[in-house]
């Protein structure tokens, strides 16, 4: 029993401690790139291209709520920060001045829809969607209060719908990252599955082997590289030696890496919980 414990001590504990390893490395490297590319300010700013047009989108960078060291573009901003940037450009300034009396909603409505215009020159959908939000926010609402906050909720609905719309396509890219670096680090590694799942088979045939040495009295002989070798890293000794073994190499190294990919999200995930394009 203590040869088999040893046995498997030697494979399945160094087997599952360099998936871990090797997963953590992957996560390392893809946090690395994405961070030279900028993936996620990129993904951000796609977004926001999508909704408002390329000027917008850099008056938007460049409004003080959003950036305000002016140096680095955000990986992230939340949906009411988005609402309240728009707001801010719609809104007419004489609302923020001290006043006996509020001004009426349909005032307010009708110099939201005169600061709409420029920014619909800028870029005509954007203002047709500013326009339908504010006839929704209007129906929806009899106070100025109201109808504020109906038209900053649709605003923040807006940007987050336009967010999740582009997860699956940021998740896409993502995955294909993870799936190289994973298929790079099994092949520097030869973390093959194949091979190692094999070897911890045979291994399983030394508790036949060591209940007839029981019985018969017979020594069991078991092979050193069994015990000495690790389940990863090339060995000249251990290379294939014909087609179909190399192969079965392949297909192990092609394995490999589809389990370090998803060890490296599983880690990922523990840390920062999910992947977003704007975070």
């Amino acid at each position: 029993m203590d040869t088999l414990l040893q046995v498997a001590a030697a494979w399945i504990l160094p087997a599952l401690f360099f998936w871990f390893l090797f997963s953590l490395i992957t996560m390392t490297i893809i946090e690395f790139i994405q961070r030279f590319q900028k993936s996620r300010q990129k993904g951000l700013e796609e977004v926001l291209r999508k909704m408002m047009g390329r000027e917008l989108t850099k008056e938007f960078y460049q409004h003080a709520l959003v950036n305000p060291l002016e140096k680095v573009k955000p990986s992230y901003i939340s949906q009411s920060l988005f609402a309240k940037v728009i707001m801010d450009w719609i809104l007419p300034k004489t609302a923020a001045q001290p006043q006996t009396k509020k001004p009426a909603k349909t005032a307010v409505n009708k110099s939201i829809q005169n600061r709409i215009k420029p920014l619909a020159k800028k870029n005509a959908e954007f203002g047709d969607v500013l326009q339908t939000m504010l006839v929704q926010a209007d129906m929806k609402s009899e106070k100025v209060s109201e109808f504020m906050d109906a038209l900053q909720k649709d605003l923040e609905a807006w940007f987050l719908e336009a967010v999740n719309q582009m997860s699956p396509v940021y998740g896409a890219r993502l995955q294909g990252k993870t799936l190289l670096v994973s298929l790079a680090v099994a092949v520097v590694a030869n973390f093959d599955v194949i091979s190692i799942t094999l070897r911890l088979w045979e291994t399983s045939k030394y508790t036949e082997l060591l209940a007839l040495a029981k019985e018969t009295g017979d020594k069991v002989t078991i092979d050193p590289n069994t015990i000495t070798m690790l389940p990863v890293g090339w060995y000249s000794n251990e290379l294939p030696s014909t087609l179909t073994e190399w192969l079965l190499k392949i297909v192990g190294i092609y394995l490999g890496a589809f389990f370090i990919a998803i060890g490296s999200q599983y880690i990922y995930n523990l840390t920062k919980k999910q992947y977003r394009p704007a975070e």
